[in-house]
């Protein structure tokens, strides 16, 4: 997938991404995690990685359902795959990386206690789970500097080049309400269209709103 770039979208300001890209440049989009059932929308009729979805949604709303996602990582951080083992084995044929390697990564990255039905990416969504943004460096440093300000501490970051933006910037900023970055994995490069020059960012949106709020 091609690299994106925030003068490639056009968009209204007025929703939480758009007041993230505002303030702090880059590309934003909001995800939201659905339960019930799937929102409105025509998902998409194909697999799709969820890193693919988060860059196609910047120019466009995405809907997938979870029998849809179509990277085993994705699906083990949605928790729509439970055996550790067996991905692990997987990854590590792909990668040829070792086996334990991948199997205490995998132990240390975080995944939802439940599956979605499905997820829905949208840059005007007024109330997504999660904000995701792709954001230069020194773009993301202004939001770090930002956060810390406003909630005098020092978020801690931790870093992985597996499951980059499905487990550790989606699944980790819903399940613990922080500030999340990520240089990528070799497959969110690849197919989610992060750029040499590029992070992910991902936080709760409540967290969000308070930061464009001061």
């Amino acid at each position: 997938m091609s690299e994106y770039h925030p003068d490639m979208v056009d968009r209204p300001k007025a929703h939480l991404a758009g007041g993230l890209q505002r303030e702090f440049g880059g590309l934003w989009t909001g995800v939201a995690l659905h339960y019930e059932a799937v929102p409105p929308g025509a998902p998409v009729s194909h697999e799709m990685r969820l890193c693919e979805a988060v860059a196609r949604s910047f120019l466009h709303p995405i809907v997938v359902r979870a029998n849809k996602i179509g990277c085993p990582g994705a699906r083990r951080a949605l928790g729509l795959l439970d055996d550790d083992l067996a991905l692990a084995e997987r990854m590590s044929e792909k990668a040829g990386v070792a086996f334990d390697t991948l199997r205490h990564a995998l132990a240390e990255t975080p995944c939802l206690a439940a599956p979605p039905a499905a997820v829905s990416l949208d840059p005007n969504h007024d109330e997504p789970d999660v904000v995701v943004g792709y954001v230069q460096p020194k773009e993301a440093m202004s939001l770090l500097r930002r956060w810390q300000v406003d909630y005098a501490q020092v978020p801690v970051v931790p870093l992985s080049s597996f499951l980059a933006i499905c487990a550790w910037v989606v699944v980790r900023a819903h399940k613990l309400d922080e500030i999340c970055m990520s240089l990528g994995c070799l497959d969110s490069r690849r197919f989610g269209g992060i750029g040499s020059d590029t992070l992910a960012v991902g936080m709760p949106s409540a967290r969000a709103r308070q930061i464009i709020s001061t």
